[in-house]
């Protein structure tokens, strides 16, 4: 993960700032939280392998840019966002929000701070967006933010799936197959270089 580049930016009642190693279990908590890494933690525990370790650790060794948002009222950790996959053709971004701060705009403040630095630091023409197929609510951020439909692909990244093969760690990847929408948020033309 890329640690050294250090934003910290307000907006609204959120604040996001570059996570460190400090966000680490805060991270895994967010997850934990999902029907995926349930699913993941239950093949994954039989084996003695905390599948969070293997996430962060992934996140941590890539091309990726990660912030933790910050609810300005309690000083919490309610969420994280990140530019994934940075020096490739297609960076991805994604957002994870606490259950109890959704509906608040706070994943609309916190992914268009995240995208309009993005912006001011990487050259791309646009940013790849991805969601869970059933998150309704991703869907309905991402269009807001300008996303268009390109396609679906496989939740499990091939880290993932090489993990579990060496550990032989069986979990249906056919019913992840297409469980990925994928949206392209294009640089806007006035920050065209």
């Amino acid at each position: 993960m890329i640690t050294d580049i250090l934003i910290c930016r307000t907006e609204g009642n959120i604040c996001i700032h570059t996570a460190t190693e400090a966000d680490k279990s805060d991270y895994i908590a967010f997850e934990s939280d999902t029907s995926l890494m349930n699913s993941l933690q239950k093949a994954f525990s039989d084996k003695g392998i905390d599948i969070g370790e293997i996430i962060w650790k992934e996140r941590y060794d890539s091309d990726c840019i990660m912030f933790a948002i910050i609810e300005i009222s309690t000083e919490k950790t309610v969420g994280f966002c990140e530019i994934e996959h940075i020096y490739s053709d297609e960076p991805t971004i994604g957002i994870t929000l606490a259950e109890n701060c959704r509906g608040k705009g706070y994943g609309y403040l916190a992914a268009k701070m995240m995208i309009e630095e993005g912006w001011k630091i990487f050259k791309h023409p646009y940013f790849i967006w991805e969601l869970d197929r059933e998150n309704i609510a991703s869907r309905k951020l991402v269009l807001k933010l300008g996303g268009k439909f390109v396609n679906t692909r496989c939740a499990l990244s091939e880290y993932v799936i090489k993990v579990m093969r060496e550990n032989d760690v069986e979990i249906n990847a056919d019913n992840y197959s297409d469980s990925v929408e994928r949206y392209k948020i294009e640089r806007p033309a006035s920050l065209i270089i």
